[in-house]
């Protein structure tokens, strides 16, 4: 399980199952019966924590380029996932202080 976690930002589900020798619907099952989560929200809830990170350390960022850093395909679907996860728009995140509390450390 920690072999698939390393590898699931560097490689598509597909190529790492095949490395690991078993099916990706093994790879998902595996994941999800641990994680109780898909790998896909494992990513996306270890970017949104990063982001976060990131906020602490850059309340002026722009919402466009952390959206493409972090492979969003744009600012509106970078802050429906964010308010997702977190229950804040990126904005309110960054205007009200009392919103940043420590998240899960990758």
């Amino acid at each position: 399980m920690q072999r698939i976690i390393n590898n699931l930002e560097r490689e598509n589900l597909t190529v790492l199952s095949e490395k690991l020798g078993c099916s990706k619907k093994s790879v998902i099952g595996s994941f999800n019966k641990l994680l109780g989560m898909s790998p896909q929200k494992y990513y996306t809830l270890k970017c949104v924590c990063e982001i976060i990170d990131f906020f602490q350390n850059n309340p002026t960022a722009k919402l466009t380029e952390i959206a493409y850093e972090y492979g969003f395909c744009d600012q509106a679907h970078f802050s429906r996932v964010f308010k997702e996860y977190t229950g804040f728009s990126p904005k309110e995140f960054l205007s009200n202080k009392e919103h940043k509390v420590n998240f899960i450390q990758f």
